[in-house]
């Protein structure tokens, strides 16, 4: 089945979201002087 394939996608693509997200806030809450 097709099922075990588009999880799998779907959890490296939330999990590469997160990653993304989280990197970039961590790096701009780090930065509070520029407020």
């Amino acid at each position: 089945m097709n099922i075990q394939r588009l999880v799998g996608f779907l959890t490296l693509g939330y999990v590469a979201s997160l990653a993304a997200a989280v990197d970039p806030t961590d790096e701009v809450e780090a930065t509070p002087g520029d407020e």
